[in-house]
Protein backbone atom coordinates (compact mmCIF):
# COMPACT_ATOMS: atom_id res chain seq x y z
CA UNK A 1 0.00 0.00 0.00
CA UNK A 2 2.88 2.38 0.04
CA UNK A 3 3.05 3.27 -3.32
CA UNK A 4 -0.47 3.87 -4.06
CA UNK A 5 -0.90 7.91 -4.01
CA UNK A 6 -4.35 8.64 -2.50
CA UNK A 7 -4.07 11.79 -4.11
CA UNK A 8 -3.35 10.66 -7.64
CA UNK A 9 -6.45 7.42 -7.13
CA UNK A 10 -9.13 10.78 -5.99
CA UNK A 11 -7.87 13.11 -9.09
CA UNK A 12 -7.87 9.57 -11.50
CA UNK A 13 -11.51 8.65 -9.94
CA UNK A 14 -12.74 12.75 -10.42
CA UNK A 15 -11.64 12.66 -13.88
CA UNK A 16 -13.36 9.40 -14.51
CA UNK A 17 -16.61 11.01 -12.78
CA UNK A 18 -16.48 14.16 -14.90
CA UNK A 19 -16.11 12.04 -17.85
CA UNK A 20 -18.83 9.67 -17.18
CA UNK A 21 -21.12 12.81 -16.22
CA UNK A 22 -20.05 14.61 -19.72
CA UNK A 23 -21.14 11.30 -21.55
CA UNK A 24 -24.56 11.31 -20.15
CA UNK A 25 -25.22 14.87 -20.97
CA UNK A 26 -24.28 13.88 -24.87
CA UNK A 27 -25.85 10.56 -24.46
CA UNK A 28 -29.20 12.87 -23.98
CA UNK A 29 -28.43 14.34 -27.34
CA UNK A 30 -27.70 11.97 -29.72
CA UNK A 31 -30.27 10.49 -31.41
CA UNK A 32 -30.81 6.61 -30.69
CA UNK A 33 -29.00 5.52 -34.04
CA UNK A 34 -26.23 7.45 -33.25
CA UNK A 35 -25.78 5.80 -29.80
CA UNK A 36 -26.16 2.56 -31.20
CA UNK A 37 -23.66 3.09 -33.53
CA UNK A 38 -21.55 5.27 -30.80
CA UNK A 39 -21.64 1.75 -28.56
CA UNK A 40 -20.53 -0.47 -31.28
CA UNK A 41 -17.60 1.53 -31.95
CA UNK A 42 -16.67 1.57 -28.02
CA UNK A 43 -17.04 -2.11 -28.33
CA UNK A 44 -14.25 -2.08 -31.02
CA UNK A 45 -12.25 0.52 -29.55
CA UNK A 46 -11.95 -1.08 -26.67
CA UNK A 47 -10.64 -4.70 -28.34
CA UNK A 48 -8.19 -2.54 -30.24
CA UNK A 49 -7.03 -0.95 -26.95
CA UNK A 50 -6.81 -4.60 -25.29
CA UNK A 51 -5.08 -6.12 -28.54
CA UNK A 52 -2.63 -3.68 -28.62
CA UNK A 53 -2.08 -4.23 -24.72
CA UNK A 54 -1.09 -7.72 -26.24
CA UNK A 55 1.26 -7.29 -28.58
CA UNK A 56 3.35 -4.11 -26.85
CA UNK A 57 3.15 -4.65 -22.97
CA UNK A 58 4.64 -7.65 -21.34
CA UNK A 59 1.94 -8.68 -18.34
CA UNK A 60 3.72 -11.32 -16.11
CA UNK A 61 0.70 -13.52 -14.49
CA UNK A 62 1.03 -13.54 -11.21
CA UNK A 63 0.58 -16.12 -8.07
CA UNK A 64 -2.27 -18.79 -8.85
CA UNK A 65 -1.97 -17.71 -13.05
CA UNK A 66 1.58 -17.86 -12.78
CA UNK A 67 1.36 -21.51 -11.37
CA UNK A 68 -1.18 -22.26 -14.25
CA UNK A 69 0.90 -20.80 -16.92
CA UNK A 70 3.92 -22.68 -15.83
CA UNK A 71 2.15 -26.16 -15.63
CA UNK A 72 0.11 -25.42 -19.22
CA UNK A 73 3.33 -24.70 -20.50
CA UNK A 74 5.62 -27.65 -19.53
CA UNK A 75 2.36 -30.03 -20.31
CA UNK A 76 2.45 -28.39 -23.74
CA UNK A 77 6.29 -28.35 -24.68
CA UNK A 78 6.36 -32.20 -22.64
CA UNK A 79 3.68 -33.77 -23.67
CA UNK A 80 2.79 -35.31 -20.27
CA UNK A 81 -0.57 -34.62 -19.07
CA UNK A 82 -1.15 -35.14 -15.23
CA UNK A 83 -2.84 -32.89 -12.60
CA UNK A 84 -1.77 -35.61 -9.56
CA UNK A 85 1.54 -34.92 -9.70
CA UNK A 86 1.11 -31.25 -8.79
CA UNK A 87 0.80 -30.33 -5.28
CA UNK A 88 -0.40 -26.60 -6.06
CA UNK A 89 -3.37 -28.40 -8.15
CA UNK A 90 -4.01 -30.90 -5.47
CA UNK A 91 -4.42 -27.90 -3.42
CA UNK A 92 -6.09 -25.58 -5.68
CA UNK A 93 -8.86 -28.20 -7.61
CA UNK A 94 -10.82 -25.19 -8.69
CA UNK A 95 -8.07 -24.05 -10.93
CA UNK A 96 -7.88 -27.57 -13.41
CA UNK A 97 -10.81 -26.56 -15.62
CA UNK A 98 -9.30 -23.04 -16.51
CA UNK A 99 -5.86 -25.01 -16.89
CA UNK A 100 -7.62 -27.53 -19.20
CA UNK A 101 -9.00 -24.59 -21.30
CA UNK A 102 -5.16 -22.57 -21.03
CA UNK A 103 -3.91 -25.89 -22.07
CA UNK A 104 -5.62 -26.16 -25.59
CA UNK A 105 -4.89 -22.65 -26.32
CA UNK A 106 -1.26 -23.31 -25.93
CA UNK A 107 -1.25 -26.13 -27.76
CA UNK A 108 -3.02 -24.37 -30.72
CA UNK A 109 0.00 -21.81 -29.92
CA UNK A 110 2.53 -23.95 -30.50
CA UNK A 111 1.30 -25.57 -33.75
CA UNK A 112 1.10 -21.97 -34.99
CA UNK A 113 4.23 -21.21 -33.66
CA UNK A 114 3.05 -18.20 -31.50
CA UNK A 115 4.44 -17.22 -28.20
CA UNK A 116 2.45 -18.40 -25.27
CA UNK A 117 1.68 -15.00 -23.74
CA UNK A 118 0.53 -13.53 -27.20
CA UNK A 119 -1.78 -16.69 -27.73
CA UNK A 120 -3.38 -16.58 -23.82
CA UNK A 121 -3.62 -12.79 -23.99
CA UNK A 122 -5.80 -12.75 -27.95
CA UNK A 123 -7.77 -15.78 -25.97
CA UNK A 124 -8.24 -13.54 -23.04
CA UNK A 125 -9.48 -10.41 -25.76
CA UNK A 126 -11.54 -12.74 -27.59
CA UNK A 127 -13.45 -13.80 -24.53
CA UNK A 128 -14.05 -9.67 -23.43
CA UNK A 129 -15.37 -9.38 -26.64
CA UNK A 130 -17.97 -12.25 -26.60
CA UNK A 131 -18.57 -10.78 -22.91
CA UNK A 132 -19.16 -6.91 -24.67
CA UNK A 133 -21.15 -8.32 -27.17
CA UNK A 134 -23.17 -10.12 -24.91
CA UNK A 135 -23.42 -7.22 -22.49
CA UNK A 136 -24.80 -5.51 -25.31
CA UNK A 137 -27.42 -7.63 -26.33
CA UNK A 138 -28.80 -8.19 -22.92
CA UNK A 139 -29.22 -4.35 -22.17
CA UNK A 140 -30.52 -3.72 -25.65
CA UNK A 141 -33.38 -6.10 -25.24
CA UNK A 142 -34.10 -5.65 -21.72
CA UNK A 143 -33.54 -1.68 -21.99
CA UNK A 144 -33.45 1.65 -24.24
CA UNK A 145 -30.41 1.92 -26.02
CA UNK A 146 -29.67 5.51 -24.15
CA UNK A 147 -29.67 3.21 -20.96
CA UNK A 148 -27.50 0.48 -22.44
CA UNK A 149 -25.18 3.07 -23.65
CA UNK A 150 -24.59 4.42 -20.32
CA UNK A 151 -24.01 1.06 -18.85
CA UNK A 152 -21.45 0.38 -21.93
CA UNK A 153 -19.47 3.16 -20.88
CA UNK A 154 -19.53 2.11 -17.23
CA UNK A 155 -18.14 -1.53 -18.84
CA UNK A 156 -15.75 -0.25 -21.31
CA UNK A 157 -14.16 2.65 -19.11
CA UNK A 158 -13.67 0.34 -16.27
CA UNK A 159 -10.85 -1.79 -16.06
CA UNK A 160 -11.98 -3.84 -13.34
CA UNK A 161 -15.01 -6.05 -14.28
CA UNK A 162 -16.12 -6.71 -10.84
CA UNK A 163 -17.89 -3.42 -11.26
CA UNK A 164 -20.50 -5.61 -13.10
CA UNK A 165 -21.35 -5.85 -9.99
CA UNK A 166 -23.01 -2.32 -10.13
CA UNK A 167 -24.27 -2.24 -13.20
CA UNK A 168 -26.71 -5.41 -12.40
CA UNK A 169 -28.06 -3.33 -9.63
CA UNK A 170 -28.62 -0.18 -11.55
CA UNK A 171 -30.29 -2.36 -14.46
CA UNK A 172 -32.54 -3.87 -12.15
CA UNK A 173 -33.58 -0.68 -9.98
CA UNK A 174 -33.16 1.63 -12.64
CA UNK A 175 -32.75 4.70 -10.39
CA UNK A 176 -34.81 8.17 -11.53
CA UNK A 177 -31.38 10.58 -11.07
CA UNK A 178 -29.52 8.21 -13.70
CA UNK A 179 -32.25 8.75 -16.71
CA UNK A 180 -34.84 11.26 -15.86
CA UNK A 181 -37.83 10.81 -17.70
Amino acid sequence: MKDINITKVILVLLCYAAVFAGSLTLFRRLSERTLYYLTIAGIFAAVIVQTYIVFHMRLVPEVDLNHIYDYCVDMVETGKISFGESKYFAYNTNNIPLAIVIYYVFRMAAFTGMDYRIAAGLFNVLLILVMYVSAFLILKKVTTIRTTAVYMVLLLTNPSFYATRLIIILIRYQPDWLWPV
